[in-house]
């Protein structure tokens, strides 16, 4: 198998390839209906084109495997899709905002969630703590960096894109997303945003997540605006996040622990609920998280 290292090399390849017959055929995180042909093709199992760890977010790249004249692009995906799409699989997830004068995003992140790679999380935070007592809180196994208990938005605008995702909130009524509408952006603008595009910034392209990663709220905004070349207000507002514990973790032992820590670091709860693994296979909510992250 061999990284494909160029985002933009790999999407304009596959996207010819295909010729984007599905919205969801072929993104960073490998699709479900590209995959599920990919792996029907090679006579092979979910479980047996998961990588090491099961972690589909590699920053460092794509990974593509051919075999018999067939290439298979992030084969391990399916694997991991199984975890949330399965009948007694579920999400437990949080709506949560705080002051950004308490908490950075970039803290938020390190801090209360946690590494991806739990053994390397600070302590104090979930993601450790889900590690140190994964017995006694019922996981059936020891977190790794793909099962690593918990997610937490990137960015204030990757929440944005996860509510809209996960929830069905629209545009005009999410908080951030009515605030990028009153700074200039365009509802056009930010949808396409919400997949991750390659962007012209300071003179070459780049990925919006990229670029707005770990942005306090009036940052991510300042510099949305200036990606985009508009001018507008900044309007108030609080720092929002989404958050959810992941399949393998959702148990009442993870959510009082997920409820403490929040609240420790004065974040508050806004919304809270289930979403039952047939509604997530049913809605590709899986499938458009990782299309665009």
């Amino acid at each position: 198998s061999q990284s494909i290292t160029n985002r933009a090399f790999m999407r304009s390849f596959f996207a010819r390839a295909a010729k984007r017959a599905h919205a969801h055929a072929v993104g960073f995180g490998a699709a479900a209906a590209a995959s599920v042909g990919a792996v029907g093709a090679l006579g092979v199992a979910a479980c047996e084109t998961a990588s090491a760890d099961g972690e589909p977010r590699s920053k460092e790249g794509v990974y593509v495997e051919m075999r018999a004249s067939i290439f298979a692009v992030n084969g391990f995906y399916m694997a991991m899709r199984e975890k949330y799409t399965k009948p007694d699989a579920s999400i437990y997830y949080y709506c949560v905002e705080w002051d950004a004068k308490e908490l950075s995003w970039a803290d938020f992140r390190e801090k209360v969630l946690g590494a991806t790679d739990p053994a390397k999380a600070a302590d104090g935070s979930a993601r450790k703590a889900i590690l140190s007592g994964w017995q006694q809180l019922g996981l059936s196994s020891e977190p790794n960096v793909g099962d690593n208990g918990m997610h937490a938005s990137a960015s204030p605008f990757e929440a944005m894109a996860e509510r809209l995702n996960w929830l069905g909130v629209p545009l005009e009524e999410d908080a951030f997303g009515k605030a990028l509408l009153a700074a200039g952006i365009s509802e056009l603008t930010i949808t396409q945003w919400t997949k991750d595009p390659l962007v012209l910034y300071q003179g070459k392209k780049q990925s919006l997540f990229d670029l707005l990663e770990d942005l306090d709220r009036d940052e991510c905004i300042a510099k949305a605006q200036d990606i985009a070349g508009v001018s507008g207000a900044l309007p108030d507002g609080k720092m929002q996040a989404f958050v959810f514990i992941k399949p393998h973790a959702v148990t009442e032992g993870v959510k009082a622990l997920a409820q403490a820590k929040l609240t420790a670091a004065g974040i508050a709860v806004t919304k809270e609920g289930s979403l039952p693994g047939c509604v997530i296979a049913r809605d590709l909510l899986v499938d458009n998280h990782y299309y665009a992250i």
